[in-house]
C-alpha cells in the first residue's frame, strides 16, 4: 500500500457516516444570535449584581430553591430566559434586569396611523 493511501484511510474513516451539519449549526447560531445576546447582557447583569451585593450564585440558588448547576448555566449566556425566571431573579436580586416602558394604546395607535 502507498503512503499516500495509508494517510487517507484515517481521513475517510473520520467521513463515514454522512454529511457534517456544520451549516446547518451555523444557520442555527445567526438564527440564534438577537436572543443569546441579550441572554449575555442578562447574565453579566445578574453577576454583577451578586458581586456588588457580595453574594454568590450558591446562594441565589437557594433564594430560588434551584441548583447552582442552574444558576451556573444561566450566567454563561447560553440559556434562553422566560419571563417567569427573569421575573423571580429580579425578585431574589432586588433590581430590574429588563426593563420595559409602557405606552398608552392611544399614542401606539397615533404612531401607526402617522
Amino acid at each position: 500500500m502507498s503512503a499516500d493511501k495509508e494517510m487517507r484511510l484515517p481521513i475517510d474513516n473520520l467521513s463515514q457516516g454522512g454529511q457534517s451539519a456544520w451549516k446547518e449549526r451555523a444557520k442555527q447560531r445567526r438564527a440564534d444570535k438577537p436572543w443569546l445576546e441579550k441572554s449575555r447582557a442578562i447574565s453579566f447583569r445578574i453577576l454583577e449584581e451578586l458581586k456588588a451585593a457580595e453574594k454568590t450564585q450558591v446562594w441565589l440558588a437557594h433564594q430560588l430553591k434551584i441548583t447552582p448547576q442552574q444558576v451556573n448555566k444561566w450566567v454563561k449566556g447560553t440559556e434562553n430566559f422566560t419571563l417567569e425566571t427573569i421575573a423571580k431573579l429580579e425578585e431574589a436580586l432586588g433590581v430590574d434586569l429588563v426593563h420595559i416602558t409602557k405606552q398608552s394604546s392611544t399614542t401606539r395607535h397615533n404612531e401607526s396611523v402617522q
